[in-house]
């Protein structure tokens, strides 16, 4: 018959317990605005890809220009617009989730040490 392992975690007993609480308390706060770096991430790849269809349709209307398919200002207009929107949207959002993608990066390294600090060991 095979036995059934429990696992616990303990500290190694050095660390007081109101520093561990308020190690814990930061572990939470870090995951917390992690989660809020991942929620801006995301939102910025979707402004990315919106800002992409700008800059395709403004192609599209370029072309169509060229071609003579249509022939008029407000389509040159609307054609203009949309690639300079898409440009400086595609560039801002992009400069902004690289920054989240940094600070993320410095929170998970500062959650580790935070955990690591803790010194978790497996007690069977």
């Amino acid at each position: 018959m095979d036995r059934e392992r429990q696992e616990f975690f303990a500290d190694d007993g050095d660390a007081p317990d109101a520093s561990h609480d308020a190690a814990q308390a930061e572990i939470e706060r870090l995951e917390a605005r992690m989660d809020e770096l991942r929620d801006r991430i995301e939102s910025c790849r979707k402004a990315i890809m919106l800002s992409r269809l700008a800059v395709a349709l403004a192609a599209a209307l370029f072309l169509a220009l060229l071609i003579g398919l249509a022939r008029s200002t407000p389509m040159l207009l609307l054609a203009i617009a949309s690639a300079l929107a898409g440009l400086v949207g595609m560039g801002s959002n992009r400069t902004t989730a690289e920054l989240a993608r940094a600070e993320l990066a410095a929170c998970r390294t500062e959650r580790n040490g935070l955990i690591d600090a803790l010194a978790p060991r497996v007690l069977d």
